[in-house]
């Protein structure tokens, strides 16, 4: 009976400590040869699909040899090769798209790195975005963004978007987590910019509701671009994942942050040990 309670909490410990089940994740480090952007590229995991893009995204989006890196709060993903996603155009929006293998529901996680070499870069993560002919040349109405060195975010209408968190710095990886809350109803997305502690991110950065995203998360996309002809690399893209922890919201933080979130996952370990520890004691008796 000792033995099979001690195999019980270390099953239960284990559970805790790696998340769960297995993360439903997607995952893209724009890992691809230094060139223009194509329809080719299908690496990354998780997806259903390339990368869509138009003649003229793949004219203006590029991959560059290199990657963004960063190392606050306890962030710990590792990017799988080099490369990242910037762009050369600088007049409108520019994106490309793809679908999710497995569309994800309920609480989901996502993560990206994201810099800006000028003030008036864009660069961003969307959501949704519909499938159009020019899908790759529209803005999503959800999507989150650096612009510049301020956090752009619009919910529900991408004309007209929210700015908070104006300090961030050029020519810095900032690193955005976001918990998207997907239901019946409209949906609540809240974000954390650089946290200095991922295992307790507090207060989030910015928090928004009253907008639809759907009944659930089917497309994922990135943008970048500029407005000004002074700078020729407009924005940069990097690591992005998104995770619902296939119905485990722990799970899907690790996935996305590669840290596990505390104090939860402590109380729920000690909690359950204790329930496993009354029951051995009524059987006991």
């Amino acid at each position: 009976m000792i033995m099979r309670f001690s195999w019980l909490l270390t099953a239960a410990l284990f559970w805790f400590q790696t998340g769960g089940l297995f993360s439903a994740t997607v995952i893209e480090d724009f890992n691809y040869p230094a060139a223009t952007f194509g329809t080719i590229h299908n690496g990354g995991s998780g997806w259903n699909g390339a990368w869509g893009a138009g003649s003229g995204v793949t004219s203006t989006l590029r991959v560059r040899a290199e990657n963004l890196s960063y190392t606050g709060g306890g962030y710990s993903i590792s990017q799988t090769g080099t490369g990242l996603i910037s762009s050369v155009y600088d007049q409108a929006f520019r994106g490309i798209n793809r679908d999710i293998a497995t569309p994800m529901s309920g609480t989901v996680y996502f993560s990206v790195l994201l810099s800006s070499t000028g003030a008036m870069d864009r660069s961003g993560i969307q959501f949704n975005n519909p499938r159009t002919a020019a899908l790759d040349y529209n803005s999503s109405s959800f999507y989150v963004a650096l612009n510049g060195s301020s956090l752009e975010v619009a919910w529900g209408n991408a004309s007209l978007p929210t700015t908070a968190a104006n300090s961030l710095a050029l020519n810095s990886a900032h690193l955005i987590v976001g918990r998207i809350d997907i239901g019946a109803g409209n949906d609540a997305l809240q974000l954390w910019v650089d946290s200095t502690n991922l295992a307790d991110p507090g207060t989030p950065t910015y928090t928004v509701t009253g907008a639809d995203l759907g009944a659930d998360l089917f497309r994922a996309g990135v943008f970048a671009y500029g407005t000004s002809v002074s700078d020729l690399d407009y924005g940069r893209v990097d690591a992005l994942r998104i995770s619902d922890g296939n119905g485990d919201s722990s799970a899907a933080y690790l996935a996305v942050t590669g840290v596990n979130l505390v104090p939860e996952p402590q109380r729920a370990v000690l909690s359950l040990a204790a329930l496993c520890m009354a029951c051995f004691r009524r059987r006991r008796r």
